[in-house]
């Protein structure tokens, strides 16, 4: 639920996320007046809003800046130097993650960390070579790596690879050096964060101390006077962890999480209780746990690791977010909430919420907020799963969510966080009263007449129980009075009673809830301006109090089951869904007769009245008139003074005066990003992976998905991609994506449709692997490596030109084998996935070879006539042996048996065998002894 107010701006200097602060840096770009680009930026700060003077600027959809407010100097570069109350895209701007606005002037850094700036130049704030007086549109000052950026009035700094660099007005030294175009200014430390004021800046170092320069007629330099223009001489702070400088004040968020600051305190912008100026550090009274401080022109602002925000300091246009617009020299709550980034301006304070949208207090004169003044168009509110909507004279409540909490916005400052459990809800002019589930009514708002009925006229930011009333069943707030039924059909009236609109028989005011006189059976109540209403039991009505334009009546009408009252008119709907009015008609507001028929609900305020009609269309009559046709499909209205919102769905939707943000739009900006529904592609099958689509990249974010198997979350995946196994086979996938952008908020999506998983193809480059060779006695051995868990193989060998076939993953070859070819064909199942068949063929089987290591070897005596006998052993069971005998190695003819009888001429010879085997399927293979000594006689 979004709650917003109005807002104004100056100088705009805010302070850094300090969680987002660490210590590394940036390459070294001493002497180097143009860095090369970085890919990267370490310590970078984000700053997706800024404010200054009168203007807003804010990075939205597709990480570009949109602007609005006073234009003067063309400041918003929308390309004119018209203002505008329309957030309009900076021209020529690429992505960005960081703005920052001046007095003149602003400048951004973009996705690239480039700097880029627009506005006015005659002081060369700019920070380009191009010689111009006003550039009205973002251009590139050719400055690079840069990860901080702060404008003042009319000069700036950044940092660049730790170091500051300043440019422009340079009358008061605050750019730390001389002359006024882009240099650094020389620190005894690399820098995390810069903040520029009026005509000063201050910088935090890495050892978390804190130095200034520029002019200090109020001290804001810190150093313990307020000397003339100075240099960066002394720090004045050593544990500093974010800070901001405003029109002559400063404030850092120190690393225990309090708050100090020091210079001008005129309108007690230093928060320590007084109006003095402090020329060095003094801390803001009460402040603990802060997480970022924003200073404006003359208050400043913290924001707290609660997501609060307190205010303290000037107070003339609402800027601290509070009911009144006295200064406040202590911190004081706003009526910011959930806030994730403060920007401070001259009047108006914008905060960056938990939900991406923009909520601004403070001026908004020249529309500063970025909300339109009115809308002929329904703008989607900020509140979602509603339950009932009212609406006042600039404010509108709804009733939301599971728990049946309350939210507000439009003028209203009050803390209704911790509100939950509320039946019902009505908003009269400047206050509101619910009832809730144990049907006890309290209220908050303002109290003139006592109409918060807690016996005094204080006003009320956190809702106090009206006293004495128990079983109430609803209540009714008017003008400056209130009303309540209870479940016995009692009526009770409080606040101011001047008119008689209490029903007290005086008219004396009341603090605390008094009977009507004489009143019982009521089934409901409504209360006007001066006057109120009661419908009874019996269908007849009874009303009291102001009756100057005949508003009240003759009190003698039957058959009335509802009313309602405008300011000076009461209209009445009967039990035959027909309506009735009487009383002022100077806008046609109350003829006797309206002409609606099939009513299901009447609504007033100021000159208007409106009935829901079968169908869930409306009709209205009176003042002003409304585009209530594009209203539709509704449940229930909330009519308020020159607004109108319907509910329909848990949704509602507003039209109309939007003067305090009543409509409860996000202000006209666009949102942060995209709020499309992720989608799911891929083939839906088995084996392929899913991926997410139509979810933008924008810098400065990141993402992470939660994927869903049925419903229920995927363990251990978080990227954008998911590979299909065989447990996603029939049933259905979705994912949920989530961005976190700038490290401050977190972006949920909507999940994408479930879809169904089918069976997958298993991949065609599957091959079947074989471990040997095709050999006679050889063995192969098949493999299918790659294959999903549990997937099962069938392989058949096929040898071509025969019959019958193997179904083994392993085969060893026959020697009837010998120069077959065999075609291998494995059947691969897996659940999950279409079943599959992957063929090899292999080369025809070849021989085998025979090895033997074994000698062959010849036994006898070496003498003629003596036998030799040829042995040879260690052959394969099968081999078949034959022999020839050699004669100094020349083949002896005829000798071809295992035996030789030696003969004369093999005196003086030597002899030696050679071994022929053969086998089936097997190449031939020789062996031969070696030689005998010499044959002798």
């Amino acid at each position: 639920m979004s709650i917003s107010r109005p807002s104004s701006v100056t100088n705009r200097f805010r302070a850094v996320f300090a969680s987002l602060v660490t210590l590394t840096s940036f390459v070294s770009l001493l002497g180097s007046p143009n860095p090369a680009s970085a890919t990267d930026a370490p310590n970078f700060d984000y700053s997706p809003i800024a404010s200054a003077n009168s203007s807003t600027c804010a990075i939205r959809t597709g990480a570009l800046i949109y602007c609005v407010g006073q234009n003067d100097y063309g400041q918003l570069g929308i390309g004119s130097k018209s203002s505008t109350s329309e957030p309009t895209l900076v021209s020529g701007l690429p992505q960005a993650l960081a703005v920052s606005l001046g007095k003149t002037s602003a400048c951004a850094i973009s996705s690239t960390f480039k700097v880029w700036c627009w506005g006015d130049n005659a002081s060369g704030q700019l920070g380009t070579s191009q010689q111009i007086a006003t550039s009205l549109v973002a251009i590139d000052t050719g400055l690079s790596e840069a990860s901080n950026i702060s404008v003042g009035d009319n000069f700036a700094c950044a940092i660049r690879s730790t170091q500051v660099w300043c440019w422009g007005d340079n009358t008061y030294s605050q750019l730390g050096h001389t002359g006024n175009t882009p240099a650094q200014v020389l620190l005894p430390a690399g820098a995390l964060q810069v903040s520029s004021g009026s005509n000063f800046a201050c910088a935090i170092l890495v050892n978390s101390s804190v130095y200034c320069w520029g002019a200090n007629e109020s001290g804001q330099l810190g150093r313990g006077s307020n000397s003339a223009i100075g240099s960066a001489s002394a720090a004045l702070l050593q544990n500093a962890q974010s800070i901001s400088a405003g029109k002559n004040s400063v404030c850092a968020v120190l690393t225990d999480a309090s708050v100090s600051c020091w210079g001008s305190n005129s309108n007690g912008q230093l928060g320590n209780g007084t109006v003095a100026d402090s020329s060095t550090p003094a801390p803001v009274t009460s402040i603990s746990g802060a997480a970022q401080v924003s200073v404006g022109s003359m208050f400043a602002c913290t924001r707290l690791v609660n997501a609060s925000v307190n205010c303290w300091g000037k107070n003339d246009h609402g800027q601290l977010g509070i009911v009144s617009t006295n200064d406040s020299s202590i911190r004081v709550p706003s009526k910011i909430k959930s806030s994730a980034f403060l920007a401070a301006g001259t009047t108006h304070l914008c905060s960056l919420n938990s939900s991406g949208d923009i909520d601004c207090v403070g001026s908004n004169d020249l529309g500063q907020w970025g909300s339109i003044s009115s809308s002929t168009v329904p703008l989607k509110a900020n509140v979602s799963d509603a339950l009932s909507i009212s609406a006042g004279s600039d404010e509108t409540c709804a009733i939301y969510g599971p728990n049946r909490s309350l939210g507000c916005f439009g003028s209203f400052t009050a803390n209704l966080d911790q509100v939950s459990g509320v039946l019902q809800v009505d908003v009269g002019d400047e206050s509101a009263c619910y009832v809730r589930i144990n049907h006890s009514v309290w209220c908050f708002g303002s109290n003139n007449g006592g109409e918060l009925g807690d016996g005094t006229t204080t006003d009320r930011t956190d809702p106090v129980q009206v006293a004495g009333l128990a079983n109430i069943t609803q209540v009714a707030v008017g003008f400056r009075h209130a009303c309540a039924v209870s479940a016995d059909g009692l009526a009770y009236c409080w606040g101011s009673n001047t008119k008689g609109q209490l029903g007290t028989a005086d008219t004396k005011d009341y603090r605390t809830p008094q009977a009507v006189v004489g009143l019982v059976n009521v089934a409901g109540i409504s209360a006007g301006h001066w006057h109120t209403c009661a419908w009874l039991s019996d269908g007849s009505d009874y009303c009291f109090g102001d009756n100057s334009k005949s508003q009240v009546g003759s009190n003698a009408l039957k058959a009335i089951t509802a009313m309602s009252l405008s300011d000076y008119g009461t209209c009445a709907l009967k039990s035959d869904k027909t309506v009735i009015c009487w009383g002022l008609n100077s806008d046609q507001q109350s003829p006797a007769n309206p002409g609606v028929a099939n009513a299901l609900s009447i609504y007033s305020a100021a000159t208007q009245n409106c009935a829901l009609l079968q169908g869930g269309t409306i009709t209205c009559w009176g003042k002003p008139s409304l585009n209530v046709g594009s209203l539709s499909s509704l449940n229930q209205l909330a009519l308020g003074n020159g607004f109108i919102c319907g509910l329909s769905n848990s949704s509602v939707s507003c039209l109309g005066s939007n003067s305090a943000g009543q409509l409860g739009s996000s202000f006209g900006f666009k949102p942060v990003a995209a709020n499309t529904t992720p989608t799911l592609v891929g083939d839906l099958k088995v084996g392929t992976t899913l991926a997410v689509s139509n979810v933008d990249s924008i810098p400065g974010s990141t993402m992470s998905y939660e994927w869903f198997r049925s419903a229920q979350i995927v363990a251990g995946v978080t990227g954008s991609q998911y590979p299909l196994t065989t447990a996603d086979f029939n049933r259905t996938m979705a994912v949920r994506a989530h961005r976190n952008l700038w490290g401050l908020i977190n972006i949920d999506y909507p999940s994408t449709a479930s879809v169904k998983i089918l069976t997958g193809d298993l991949p065609s480059d599957l091959q079947i692997q074989t471990t040997g060779t095709a050999v006679v006695d050889g063995t192969l051995l098949l493999a299918m490596p790659s294959l999903p868990d549990g997937a099962s193989v069938i392989y058949r060998w096929t040898q071509l030109g025969k019959t019958g076939t193997r179904t083994a993953a392993t085969n060893t070859f026959k020697p009837s084998d010998l120069g077959g070819v065999f075609t291998i064909t494995a059947t691969v199942s897996s659940a999950g996935y279409n079943s599959r068949d992957f063929s090899l063929q292999l080369p025809p089987v070849s021989a085998a070879t025979q090895v033997n290591t074994t000698a062959v070897t010849i036994s006898g005596k070496y003498k003629v006539g003596s036998t030799l006998i040829a042995r040879s052993l260690g052959w394969a069971t099968g081999s078949k042996l034959s022999f020839q005998w050699l004669r100094n190695k020349a083949v002896i003819k005829g000798a071809i048996k295992q035996s030789y009888k030696l003969v004369a001429a093999d005196t003086n010879t030597k002899l030696s065998c050679r071994v022929s085997v053969t086998k089936l399927g097997y190449d031939l293979a020789t062996a031969t002894s070696a030689q005998t000594v010499k044959i002798v006689k």
